[in-house]
């Protein structure tokens, strides 16, 4: 009797020891995607500036449409799967090779 009393005892504390470390749901990263910009990278951009050096300031853009080859696209995406808790868009126009406007979440003087 002693010994099937011992075994439940070791059975119940083996059971309450690897249950407490196990979570009830997994954990579940956060996923970013997409190109990171901020107010600081978008200062310094102005007017005028040929498409490498824009390239250069954000980056290769995430969506470069091929029928319209002067629109570059940059957007940022987190969050956990299923849902989306930050989305930033940046869109640049050229003209002749040039930055001609810009449109989004950032402005370049900052107004936005």
């Amino acid at each position: 009797m002693l010994k099937i009393f011992k075994r439940w005892v070791v059975l119940l504390i083996w059971c309450c020891f690897f249950s407490f470390g196990c979570k009830v749901s997994p954990y579940i990263q956060e996923v970013k995607q997409g190109n990171f910009i901020d107010e600081a990278m978008v200062s310094k951009l102005s007017l005028g500036m040929p498409q490498e050096q824009v390239r250069f300031i954000l980056g290769e853009p995430l969506v470069i449409d091929p029928f319209q080859p002067d629109r570059w696209d940059y957007v940022y995406m987190s969050g956990k799967i299923g849902e989306v808790k930050r989305e930033k868009s940046f869109t640049v126009f050229f003209k002749d090779g040039l930055l001609d406007k810009v449109d989004g979440d950032f402005a370049i003087g900052g107004s936005k």
